[in-house]
């Protein structure tokens, strides 16, 4: 078991807050998505296919991001519930990722900062998705509006 400060539990909580706002993200992805191939379905043009292609694609790795995050989300959350209870061990978490594969044994158990850092560095990734989606699609409806 580790000993954790005050301000260590509140980087806990407030990284496990931050990480919930995936959902948000990852949903808005989806319907953007979504309501690009319905509109490409209703009148289909080259551009609008090549749009489609682009934006699935990258709702496809958004879809992996959110997934990401939505665990460390889940996973924050418990750690800051053990925190407040002062039995969070993240020691005991890395010999549980290992045992499931999901960690190198060779590696040292990394500090909090660096957890809360690696978790918010995924959800970055996934808002910088969805804004390609969001680009995607804009460039494409103003192409098909004579805009561009």
């Amino acid at each position: 078991m580790n000993d954790f400060t005050d301000q260590d539990t509140e980087v806990i909580a407030i990284t496990a807050a931050l990480l919930e706002q995936g959902r948000t993200l990852h949903l808005s992805a989806a319907a953007l998505t979504s309501a690009t191939v319905i509109a490409v379905l209703l009148h289909p043009s080259a551009i609008g296919l090549l749009t489609v292609a682009i934006a699935l694609a990258l709702f496809a790795a958004e879809t992996y991001l959110a997934m990401r995050v939505g665990l460390d989300a889940r996973l924050f959350t418990r750690f800051s519930k053990q925190a407040d209870l002062g039995s969070l061990d993240l020691q005991a978490f890395d010999r549980g990722m290992e045992i499931i594969g999901h960690a190198t044994k060779s590696l040292p158990t990394r500090n909090l900062g660096d957890r809360a850092s690696g978790a918010q560095r995924l959800l970055k990734m996934q808002s910088v998705l969805l804004l390609m989606i969001m680009a995607t699609v804009g460039c494409a409806g103003a192409v098909a509006w004579g805009l561009a």
